[in-house]
């Protein structure tokens, strides 16, 4: 099921955006451990990137009316992988 997301870029002076954490709806973060390759699909990228040990894909979708979204495909809740704080800052401080 594609789920929009929030995703947590480094940008460098080039422009060349570089995601770092992924921030799900449900307010997960997931941080993005190495970004293996860009790959320009219609309507925008696939991004391979690794979480853990786990390869996935990242999708960046250019099409939209309210500008590039970025999207996962989400599988059960039983094949996620644990989530991880990625830097203190962005930690709950409910908890």
């Amino acid at each position: 099921m594609r789920t929009y997301v929030d995703v947590y870029l480094r940008v460098g002076p080039d422009g060349h955006e570089t995601p770092e954490v992924i921030a799900l709806p449900d307010g997960r973060l997931f941080r993005i451990d190495a970004v293996e390759r860009w790959q320009r699909v219609q309507g925008g990228y696939a991004v391979a990137i690794r979480i853990g040990k786990r390869m996935t894909t990242l999708w960046k979708d250019t099409t939209g009316w309210s500008g590039p979204r970025w999207y996962v495909i989400m599988r059960s809740a039983a094949q996620m992988p644990a989530a991880r704080t990625a830097r203190p800052e962005l930690q709950n401080s409910s908890a």
